[in-house]
């Protein structure tokens, strides 16, 4: 291992230890994993009669698994255990992924060894990082969803947020425009980079991401919005996030090793569950607005790219989902405006949301009521 490797591995170390240590609030923890699952369903005719309130027990009902790096293989997990969750860039129609035929022998120990020289790169980064920083499990949706299982990948899709919420830290791999960009790309003047402080750091990180592939996804809003701590890698650099720092205890402790702003990018946008509705309202119309701006490779995920967010901040509103919109607020959110004056249809979704349109759009008449 380089230098410039172990550099690399025993400053996340530092991050790491220092944020478990002086920083309570970047953990996220429930009591239990039953949660209430509420749903309301609309059409463009008008709201359905017939609606769903039932308990959902996470902890029984959910198909949540990681990769085991130590035994290198799939297995069955509980959301309780302590993982590492991985965010990046797709775009690779034909890479190996989890799949009815094949799960069988992934949960074979010593499988994953046989099949890496078939994984992208960044995926094979990863799994090496996850194992050199003393880890052992990490969840990646390719390999810890079947795909080619609707009903698996539905049911993986309703538990996303706790999958990135309770998650020890993201691995948000914003490089390159695909998963072959791998994580590291470590160069001869890591170090020098690494130890670099001050504002223009943050205008950095800021700056590449905004021009970065990651940031024109669908799918990654909720992906770093919901992760407590994040790991960002992008252009040979390393950058730590996370939830709001404890100014009384910890920020004097923290100032010299997080790279970043802690505004930028948005890590844990949600509010306190203790919050009121208010601040969920407000959480939700900054989010759906920067995600409408991104791009969906399918138009059918439209509201499958965002519906872990949609779970956590409906649940803060105690409201019913109504065709992404909360329905207690329907009547303030049925009305949007589009920035470029363009509100391309989305076929297959209510006219009248903001899922059933391919543009940016703007939520002024929620805003003129909250």
């Amino acid at each position: 291992m380089s230098d410039e490797m172990e550099f690399l591995l025993s400053r996340i170390l530092d991050w790491l230890q220092i944020c478990d240590r002086y920083h309570e609030g970047c953990y996220y923890s429930l009591d239990n994993n039953i949660l209430l699952d509420m749903s309301l369903a609309f059409t463009e005719s008008g709201l359905k009669k017939k609606h769903q309130r039932y308990v959902f027990d996470e902890g029984i009902q959910s198909n949540f698994r990681v990769i085991d790096v130590e035994l290198g293989c799939v297995k069955d997990a509980s959301l309780n255990d302590r993982y590492i969750a991985m965010s990046y860039v797709c775009n690779l129609p034909s890479m190996f992924t989890l799949r009815k035929d094949n799960a069988e022998h992934l949960y074979v120990e010593g499988y994953l060894k046989r099949i890496r020289v078939n994984l992208p790169k960044t995926i094979n980064d990863a799994i090496d990082l996850v194992k050199a920083i003393g880890e052992k499990y990490l969840w990646v949706d390719s390999l810890c969803l079947i795909g080619d299982n609707e009903d698996d990948i539905a049911l993986g899709i309703r538990i996303m947020n706790s999958v990135f919420q309770r998650s020890y830290f993201t691995i948000i791999a914003a490089s390159g425009v695909d998963a072959n960009a791998g994580l590291w790309g470590v160069e001869s003047n890591t170090k020098d980079k690494m130890l670099q402080q001050g504002p223009e750091v943050r205008i950095s990180l800021k700056t590449m991401l905004s021009k970065s592939e990651y940031n024109k996804r669908g799918w990654t809003v909720q992906e770093l919005a919901l992760s407590r701590r994040a790991l960002i890698f992008i252009n040979n650099r390393v950058f730590f996030q996370a939830a709001s720092w404890d100014e009384t205890s910890s920020e004097g402790k923290l100032a010299g090793l997080v790279d970043g702003d802690g505004d930028e990018p948005r890590i844990c946008g949600l509010p306190s569950p203790l919050d009121s509705a208010l601040p969920f309202v407000s959480a939700y119309m900054e989010l759906f607005e920067e995600y409408s701006r991104r791009e969906l490779r399918y138009d059918g995920d439209a509201l499958r790219a965002f519906y872990g967010l949609l779970r956590a901040l409906f649940a803060g509103m105690k409201t019913f989902a109504a065709e992404g919109l909360p329905a207690y607020y329907v009547n303030a959110f049925m009305l949007f405006t589009s920035p470029g004056a363009n509100l391309r249809r989305r076929h297959g979704f209510a006219s009248f949301s903001w899922a059933g349109r391919r543009t940016k759009v703007a939520a002024e008449i929620g805003r003129a009521h909250v």
